[in-house]
Parts: structure tokens; sequence; C-alpha cells
């Protein structure tokens, strides 16, 4: 219909829309790096003074490693030939090719694979709930727990970016012009106060430099491989 981009047609599965689909609809307009010391009040401010709390940041880190679970399966046990099938770019048409192909997206398989190892369901629901942020637009409903695993959300699309060199650095992402689809249910969930404050931890010295010590550590294990 007039005003959808990048709809999945016939995609099933828990990152649904209400009509069966994975899709965003671009009729309603949408209202971090998740580091150890960005974290979470119940109002969605920073708590635990301005550094916010690390021990809630690290679960954070945590779930976001785990949310990678089922595509790292999916990827490990696939046939090449299928595998080639799903793009390696765009977590919506990823996500789209997972469902048509398999039944389910690899969060799902994610889930499986926890619950068979008798992960504590708490961790089990934080990993598997930030992929949904790609078709849950935030409301007046909208819990700290939906805004922490936007932030998860963010972080693991950005890994990618970088990952794939779609993205050369942090300093060149501005999630306000961002035009990607995978991202426009995202910037609901961000008032403006905590938007500026996510920009400034992705603009981070340090940030920076962490990043950039990682990519080049991912270029010669790539070289020596």
């Amino acid at each position: 219909p007039a005003g959808t981009a990048h709809r999945g047609e016939g995609v099933g599965g828990d990152l649904s829309g209400a009509d069966g689909r994975v899709g965003i609809s671009t009729d309603r307009a949408p209202g971090g790096i998740v580091e150890e010391d960005l974290a979470l009040g119940d109002d969605g401010t920073p708590e635990g003074g301005p550094l916010g709390n690390r021990a809630l940041g690290s679960s954070l880190s945590s779930a976001v490693v785990l949310s990678f679970l089922g595509r790292l399966a999916t990827a490990g046990t696939m046939p090449r030939g299928l595998l080639a099938k799903i793009p390696s770019r765009g977590f919506l048409p990823r996500v789209a090719a997972e469902q048509a192909m398999l039944g389910l997206c690899s969060a799902e398989i994610g889930r499986l694979l926890m619950t068979a190892w008798a992960l504590p369901e708490a961790i089990v629901d934080d990993a598997t709930g930030i992929d949904r942020i790609l078709v849950t637009p935030a409301d007046s409903a909208s819990t700290a727990r939906a805004l922490r695993h936007a932030l998860c959300y963010l972080c693991a699309r950005l890994g990618e970016r970088l990952a794939d060199g779609e993205l050369e650095s942090l300093d060149d992402f501005d999630l306000a012009t961002d035009a990607g689809p995978d991202l426009f249910h995202l910037r609901s969930h961000f008032n403006e106060a905590l938007a500026a404050r996510v920009a400034e931890k992705l603009r981070s010295p340090d940030l920076g430099a962490s990043v950039r010590r990682i990519l080049r550590a991912t270029e010669k294990e790539a070289v020596a491989a």
C-alpha cells in the first residue's frame, strides 16, 4: 500500500506487524552503542550519576551479544547455497529472507537454543526482545525495558554496519538523518534528551579509539586467515 516502504510480503513470526508481515509503515512519523556506563532508570533517564549503572550496562552488553546467537547458528549450519540467498546487509531484508526460507527469523532460532540450554527466562527475553525494535514503535505505554532494548538494538545495528564496512566511523552516523529502514521505529523510542546523550556517547574519543582498535584487529585476523 501507499506510504509503506520495504515490506516483506507474507512473512510471519514474532517480528511481524499486526498484519502478519515484516514491514515499516511510513504513514506514522516517528515521535548506543550500549556502553557499560550508559544505563537508564525506570523513567528512561540515566541513573547512578552522570555515567549511570555499570552493572546494568554490562548486562545490556551481554544481551546484545546473545542477540546474535541465532544468526551465528544459521550461518554455521545452513547449506551454503541456501545461506547465499539471505542478504548479508540490511537487517530488514535479512529477517524477511530468514522467515521466508526457514519459517522463523534468527532471533527466534536463538530463543530456541537458549531455551534448550535452560538459560533463565529473563536473559532469553532480554536477548530476543532486542530485534523486535525493528517493527515496534514506541507508545505512551513504553517501559524502561523497551527503551533498553532500543539502545541494544542501536548497538547491534551499528556493530553490523561497522563490521560490513558500510560505516567507517561512528562519527559518520546521525540517527536523526539516517534513512535506513532498519532504524525507522528506533527513533520513536528516544526523546530529545536521550537522543542527544546517545549522540554524545557515540562521538566519545575513547569509544572511537576502541572501535578503531577492534576494526584493525579484525582486519589483521582476516588477512592472516
